[in-house]
């Protein structure tokens, strides 16, 4: 069984392994500024990792989804005035 210790997330980052393996990314948020991230614990040589975007505010591609789904924009104005979504 693996096993390791449980850290808060100020320890993550100071974590020498997390260091010495680069496992971090730095990635732009539109309210918090530069937030750094924990990444993927697998490195493939011939498919490398990135992070595109920080995590979403909540609700924040609520509109794009049920765009996608079909929903037109009065559609989604009436859900939001509902308090659906």
């Amino acid at each position: 069984m693996p096993s390791g210790p449980i850290y808060t997330m100020d320890q993550v980052f100071a974590d020498a392994q997390v260091k010495h393996l680069a496992m971090t990314r730095t990635v732009p948020h539109p309210v918090l500024g530069d937030v750094e991230v924990v990444g993927q614990p697998i490195e493939l040589s011939r498919t490398p990792w990135s992070i595109r975007s920080a995590t979403p505010e909540p609700g924040e591609h609520t509109g794009a989804v049920l765009a996608e789904l079909g929903y037109g924009a009065e559609e989604i104005a009436a859900l939001r005035a509902a308090k659906v979504v």
